[in-house]
């Protein structure tokens, strides 16, 4: 499953992050080894701490208002520092794909190893059995990411299943464990924490007392038996339960939906368990400013409608005469979308199916007839009424679930109505859920929340040629539509995408237009036909010699991969060790430690063996993400593996690349993609990649430009829409904008933190003709040496003499977390070149369209709190 841009930037946003712990933690560990030779006592320095200081440095995290959350610092049950971070992600922007291509990075780039123990908490029941179906089915993309993290070697299991010594140290464990599972307030009623068979490779033997008190020394948080339990001496005897088990392994902990997880008691337990880094994910995990989790990535609503993973707007339906009429109207329109589905597979679409889902009141079978809207009656009324076939209605509620073994998304599949009262709310995903007809009239806002939440999730993730099928619609039987409507606003705040609440749409009955206002141009500028260049390549089939430039195949095809090696092969430092276990802790009583890893007790060797033979497949598929051709992957890998085993001083043997091949490929990942994309530091500055290189030379011969050129330029629209009753954009001082291209926007349309300041700025700047704001992926995009199109924010005309000449210029906004970033710097500099060849003095950047109204003359990033002064520069240069 390829990753959207705004998940591939949260990923390597998360790996700078790992870079930086690693870095600090070397450091905590030179201190505390130089404190106690010199007689200075034990220190336990918050490298964790440190890490998140220097990111802030670095304006690398995302802000809570106008300043950096705090740290918060977390310690386990010996007093060591837990590195803890969380990823925060609306609702529909794959925070479980997150969590498990994280979960691969931490272990790897942290950890260094794709073995361990991974405890991945859940909070619900519905949740727990989607999570680990998904995990356990083969050709699931989550597995696959899982296997891919695990070198091939993955076991998954519940918290009630055993597991061996060996599934941890010879491959990736990943245990499933519900949040309720890990509280330690019942913990003597709690399987975790009982003495249970099935794990004694893992813990002395139990007649082994002086072993056990070892252990116990070393690790003091473990749970020994009662002394009542045995004989006297079992107050030492360390108890075989799962809780001590991950005690002594010292797992990764990744915590789904961890806002479920805010009371002292649970994070208290699971820090209880001596994990070594704890991931969390999560829509809202400081919601109302009150901070709970460290988050070190945070995507907006904006950022996931932008790639086409969600369907917006919400179709909101008021038709409160009866609840039968309600279900009609829902039906009808899911009749409609399947038409449009089907024409839409005859276009060469993807299989859509629209379902309709419908909550009602109760589902018990002692509650027929009472006066309440009921799940069989709703049922026998769609196949006898709406004469829907019977197979294709179904029920899921509490003890009954008829499409538990359903494949939803298959053709084979019938479904298309599927009734329930809350078993829907969370742990199900079917993006074919377009319609939800709402039968019981007081819905609680949660539930009501997870519902909707449900009909979000666009079909493959990218929009449809026919926009009736990117949306989503809600047909209701409230009789209080303002109470609804205010519901869903803070339902949607509720699931991270408080941004995106202008997309509800209220419309006066099922038939009515869709509520969206057209706002045309200003009078004055309503006949302006504004013009932007594309970026072009030179294509001489076509009529016009040129054509829109394809990165896979104008940039990434002719990348000179046979020139592509690793450059530091011949220096590469890795472990002499031929085993796979050879990391180890080193825990005393004061707490601390020295190195990342796992306990061994002196009763056993642990170390595994390595592979006498190397399996070059898996390190090609470790290559993928930087080169995707697995021929071209496998022969940089297979020069890179030669060099190693045969060079002249300090050869390796297949053994010991195996042992080490997480921290070679970790180097090798990152010293690629350096080579092939480049890398630009904080500071602007750092080195060109093989993409850029590309790039400029196609630009100096002339084979991209970035001109007007008839039938591929980009016209600006006269109409946009936005939705009914938005409130509108306004001045500082309340006054209307005067400057906008358009005569009003939504107020939701512009973040508070730096777009809103700039559009102020832009409407009373006595310099600018007119401003527009740019709609994200839906207007203009500009192609550079990297896969991501860049998309403005702004598009404004200026006068830059007495005559009154005006000249364009596109800008894009960044705020201060993004200063310095790779990703802005790149922009940047792409910026830097299409400016320069739009200026230039040949024709790269010359327009054949006659224009009239200016051309294209800047490309500007504005940042942080020096916006103003990087548009006065703009303006009165």
């Amino acid at each position: 499953m390829e990753l959207k841009e705004f998940q591939e930037r949260t990923l390597d946003r998360l790996s700078s992050y790992l870079h930086e712990l690693k870095q600090q933690k070397k450091v905590a560990v030179q201190t505390r080894k130089a404190n106690l030779e010199a007689g200075g006592g034990n220190l336990n320095p918050d490298y964790c701490s440190a890490t998140w200081e220097v990111l802030k440095n670095k304006n690398l995290l995302p802000k809570m208002g106008h300043d950096f959350a705090p740290y918060i610092s977390r310690q386990d049950g010996l007093d060591r520092h837990i590195p803890n971070v969380c990823l925060q992600v609306p609702t529909g922007g794959g925070k479980t794909l997150l969590g498990v291509h994280a979960l691969g990075r931490i272990n790897r780039e942290y950890c260094g190893r794709t073995t361990g123990l991974v405890v991945w908490v859940v909070p619900s029941n519905a949740i727990y059995a989607q999570t680990l179906k998904a995990f356990r089915r083969p050709g699931h993309p989550y597995r696959q990411v899982l296997r891919q993290a695990a070198a091939g070697r993955l076991k998954v299991v519940k918290h009630t299943e055993n597991f061996s010594r060996q599934d941890v140290d010879q491959g990736l464990l990943v245990m499933l464990l519900m949040l309720q599972s890990a509280n330690r307030e019942t913990k003597n009623t709690l399987r975790l924490f009982n003495n249970r068979g099935g794990f004694t490779d893992f813990f002395p033997a139990t007649d082994a007392a002086l072993l056990n008190q070892d252990l116990h020394k070393k690790i003091r948080n473990l749970d020994v038996l009662d002394a009542d339990q045995r004989h006297s001496f079992a107050r030492k005897m360390v108890k075989h339960s799962l809780g001590n088990l991950m005690r002594i392994q010292r797992p990764i902990f990744v915590i789904d939906e961890s806002h479920k997880t805010v009371s002292a008691l649970a994070r208290k337990t699971i820090e209880g368990f001596n994990p070594c880094f704890i991931l969390e994910l999560s829509a809202t995990p400081n919601a109302g400013k009150r901070i709970e989790s460290n988050v070190v990535v945070n995507i907006s609503g904006l950022e996931v409608k932008a790639e086409e993973m969600i369907k917006l707007p919400i179709n909101l339906y008021d038709q409160p005469a009866n609840w039968q009429a309600t279900l009609r109207e829902a039906w009808e329109k899911t009749k409609a979308l399947h038409e449009k589905a089907r024409q839409h597979r005859a276009n060469g679409g993807n299989y859509i199916r629209p379902i309709m889902l419908v909550q009602v009141e109760r589902t018990g079978k002692d509650q027929t007839g009472k006066g309440f809207i009921h799940a069989d009656e709703v049922k026998e009324y769609c196949i006898t009424k709406l004469g829907i076939a019977t197979d294709s209605v179904r029920i899921k509620v509490s003890g009954k679930d008829e499409i538990e073994k359903e494949d939803l998304l298959s053709e084979e599949s019938q479904v298309r109505v599927i009734i329930t009262k809350q078993a829907l709310q969370e742990g199900w995903d079917c993006s074919f859920a377009y319609v939800l007809a709402l039968l019981a009239e007081n819905a609680a806002q949660r539930s009501l929340t997870q519902l909707i939440g449900r009909v979000l999730r666009q079909p493959y993730a990218r929009l449809t040629d026919d926009e009736s099928l990117n949306q989503s619609y809600v047909f209701s039987y409230y009789e209080n539509v303002a109470a609804l409507v205010e519901k869903i606003h803070l339902g949607l705040k509720r699931e991270g995408l408080e941004d995106l609440s202008h997309e509800l749409l209220l419309r006066s009955d099922a038939k009515g237009m869709l509520s969206l206002e057209n706002v045309g141009r200003r009078e004055k500028f309503s006949k302006l036909e504004i013009v932007l260049p594309q970026v072009l390549h030179k294509d001489a089939s076509t009529k016009e010699g040129w054509r829109p430039i394809d990165f896979r195949r104008d940039i990434l095809a002719e990348v000179p991969w046979e020139e592509i090696d690793y450059s530091r092969k011949n220096d590469v430092r890795l472990s002499d060790l031929e085993s796979m276990s050879k990391v180890h802790v080193q825990i005393d009583l004061s707490g601390g430690e020295t190195e990342v890893g796992q306990l061994s007790d002196s009763s056993r060797t642990h170390a595994i063996e390595a592979d006498e033979e190397i399996d070059l497949a898996f390190f090609v598929r470790e290559l993928a993400e930087i080169i995707p051709n697995p021929w071209q992957a496998a022969s940089v890998m297979q020069d890179t593996i030669n060099t190693l085993l045969t060079r002249q001083q300090n050869p390796f043997t297949k053994k010991q690349l195996n042992a080490n091949r997480s921290a070679l490929l970790d180097d090798m990942c990152r010293d690629l993609r350096e080579q092939v994309y480049g890398h630009y530091e904080y500071d602007g500055a750092g080195h060109s990649g093989r993409t850029e290189k590309l790039f400029q030379r196609k630009v100096d011969e002339g084979s991209i430009v970035v001109k007007n050129v008839p039938n591929m330029s980009w016209r600006s629209s006269k109409l946009i829409k936005i939705s009914s009753g938005a409130r509108r954009l306004v001045r500082q001082n309340n006054a209307p904008m005067q400057k906008s291209l358009f005569d009003h926007y939504a107020e939701k349309s512009f973040n508070e933190t730096l777009e809103r300041p700039v559009a102020y700025y832009l409407d009373e700047h006595e310099l600018i003709h007119y401003w527009h704001r740019m709609i994200e992926r839906q207007e203009y995009g500009l192609q550079g040496w990297r896969k991501e199109i860049v998309y403005p924010d702004f598009l404004i005309a200026y006068c830059i003499n007495e005559e009154g000449h005006k000249e364009l210029g596109v800008i894009e906004t960044k705020g201060s977390h993004l200063i310095g970033s790779d990703d802005t710097n790149y922009k940047r500099r792409l910026f830097e070149y299409f400016e320069q060849i739009v200026n230039s003095d040949d024709d790269l950047g010359k327009t054949d369209v006659q224009l009239e109204n200016g051309e294209l003359k800047a490309f500007r990033i504005v940042s942080g709190d020096k916006w103003r002064k990087q548009l006065d520069e703009l303006l009165h240069s």
